[in-house]
Order: C-alpha cells, then sequence, then structure tokens
C-alpha cells in the first residue's frame, strides 16, 4: 500500500469519525441529561470513536510528518543541525612538519568542535584523502584537538572537519617540507 493509499484511508476514517464526534458534541450541548436517556449501547459506541479518532488524527498527523519531510527533499536517517558550524582556525605545530612515514601529532584549534566528530585530510596531490574517524582526534575539546596523521608527501596538505550533525568546517593548508638532508 502507498502513502497515496494510506492518507486516503486516514482522511476518509478522520471524516466518518469527525461527523460521528459532531452528532456526539451535538448531543453533549443539546444537554447532558439527554446522553444519560441514551441506550446502553450507545456509551460504548461512544467510547469507541473517541479512541478511534485519537488513533486516527495521531497516524494521519504521522503521514502528513513523512510526507512534508518528503516533500522538502529530507529522508529521516539525515541528521538534524543542533549548533554552529566547526570552525578550524589554525595548526598549532611548533616546528616545520616533515614528510616522513610515521604519523605526526597536529595540534589544531578552532571552534565549536563536537565528540563524534571526524577529520577530512587531502594530500598535495589531491589524490589520496583520508578520512579520520572519531577515534582518531585526540584530547577533543571545544576549541582544539590533535590529529595523528602519515605526512609522507612532502606539499601543501588541506584540512577540515565535519560534526556528527553533518556540517563540514572551512579548509585550512597544512605545508609539509622535504626531508632531504643535505651532505657536508
Amino acid at each position: 500500500m502507498t502513502l497515496a493509499h494510506v492518507s486516503g484511508h486516514v482522511s476518509y476514517g478522520v471524516r466518518v469519525i469527525s461527523h460521528a464526534a459532531r452528532v456526539i458534541a451535538l448531543a453533549i450541548a443539546r444537554g447532558a441529561d439527554r446522553l444519560r436517556d441514551l441506550p446502553s449501547g450507545w456509551h460504548y459506541a461512544i467510547r469507541g470513536i473517541s479512541i478511534a479518532l485519537v488513533l486516527w488524527v495521531a497516524g494521519a498527523a504521522a503521514i502528513d510528518r513523512v510526507s512534508a519531510a518528503g516533500s522538502r527533499g529530507r529522508s529521516a536517517a539525515e541528521p538534524v543541525v543542533t549548533g554552529p558550524a566547526p570552525v578550524v582556525a589554525k595548526i598549532e605545530v611548533k616546528k616545520p612538519l616533515a614528510a616522513v612515514a610515521e604519523p605526526q601529532l597536529i595540534p589544531i584549534t578552532g571552534a565549536n568542535f563536537a565528540p563524534g566528530m571526524t577529520a577530512r585530510l587531502v594530500s598535495p596531490m589531491d589524490t589520496d584523502t583520508t578520512t579520520f574517524p572519531p577515534l582518531a582526534l585526540e584530547r577533543l575539546t571545544p576549541t582544539s584537538f590533535e590529529l595523528r596523521a602519515p605526512l609522507e608527501t612532502p606539499g601543501t596538505y588541506e584540512l577540515s572537519v565535519r560534526t556528527p550533525d553533518g556540517q563540514r568546517s572551512n579548509t585550512i593548508t597544512l605545508v609539509v617540507k622535504n626531508t632531504l638532508v643535505a651532505r657536508k
């Protein structure tokens, strides 16, 4: 059954229950003594109709929410944005980074960092993009974290982060120097 079929059944059911609710409301408006004069089966019918009305309205509201989310092009699995986007301000290295195979510690400062965020590092040749999972970000605070990454190729790397709610930061550059040692 498609969403249109379900929506059609719900709207028909709401119309039927709405009509029954109007009849009941009219009986109540005319006086409570008339409800007392109704046959005993009517009391059960009124209770059943009121329960069904609540369930139908809740179902219609749920379908409206689903169809409204679909009409905006969003899926229910998309994260909801909960805070400001992260900002990567600068890389706090004390000496220039050298191109070596061993992972190096890269201290990064900024704002709006959150637990569960990931870091993305693009190599100088744009051929190697590495996304570091949340566990790879060490000493994470709202304003700083440390990334341990191998920087084997000399050149300019690009670094950005993404928070769990899907927001991406600005991109900053990281320069890695060549490690060739001059002969004496």
